[in-house]
């Protein structure tokens, strides 16, 4: 499987995200965006969606190299 360097950088980016939200959540970190506190709950968005992401563009790429 030869993926390009656009997408693997892509797939790792969106899988960092996806952990980072998973540590927030386990750990409690607190996010502040122009004074505002963005609740707990959100990673849990954040998670779902660029995990899927990242696994939709890992079986994309896999699929188009068979």
């Amino acid at each position: 499987m030869i993926m390009k360097p656009f997408t693997k950088v892509t797939i790792f980016v969106l899988a960092l995200v996806s952990v980072m939200h998973v540590l927030r959540l386990f750990l409690g970190w607190e996010v502040k965006i122009n004074g505002i506190l963005i609740p707990l709950w959100v990673s849990i968005f954040g998670f779902i969606i660029s995990g899927v992401l990242a696994f939709m563009v890992w079986y994309e790429s896999s699929n188009r190299n068979r």
